[in-house]
């Protein structure tokens, strides 16, 4: 009689453990995603709503891609041509887009939090409604760029050029700013 109950009993611990730990294969089946994501990205030159989640995408031509919704969170994207690119609503949160071209990107309602943005040229950017909290913008090119009612909360500023930046409704609260 008592064999059935620690075999129970180990059936139990058992499913509780697997509860507990998440599987490996979780984290392999995401990494197989995003690159299956980054290869329809660049075969297609679109990728709406797709997840990018850490990819590596540094010094790639991605002028004119459509990534409307898509994450691209912590993702790599130094040196890279966004320019024209569609990231409306992306979740860029933590990517580092140091020294890309995004002139002329549609960035309306992106969340672009914490990222590295520092060198980049975003001339004529669209940036209305973005979540810039916190994200690294010196040395950034941001002439005629629209930050209509962007929240750039403790952004840095630093050796920006805002010649025609449109900040109507920006949030500039405790910015770091040196404006050239």
């Amino acid at each position: 009689m008592k064999l059935p109950i620690a075999l129970s009993s180990i059936a139990l611990a058992t499913s509780l453990i697997t509860l507990i730990t998440p599987p490996v294969t979780a984290q392999l089946t995401r990494e197989a995603l995003v690159k299956t994501n980054i290869q329809k990205l660049i075969a297609t030159r679109e990728c709406k709503g797709c997840d990018l989640t850490r990819a590596d995408l540094q010094n790639l031509d991605l002028k004119g891609v459509d990534l409307k919704n898509a994450v691209l969170e912590d993702a790599q994207l130094q040196n890279t041509n966004l320019s024209t690119a569609n990231l409306e609503a992306a979740s860029l949160g933590g990517a580092n887009l140091s020294q890309s071209d995004l002139s002329a990107a549609n960035l309306t309602a992106a969340d672009l939090c914490f990222t590295q943005l520092q060198g980049a040229n975003l001339t004529q950017a669209n940036l209305t409604n973005a979540q810039l909290i916190a994200a690294n913008l010196q040395n950034a090119e941001l002439t005629h760029t629209n930050f209509s009612y962007a929240n750039l909360q403790n952004a840095n500023l630093i050796a920006v050029n805002l010649e025609e930046t449109i900040l109507e409704g920006a949030n500039l609260r405790g910015t770091q700013r040196n404006v050239i």
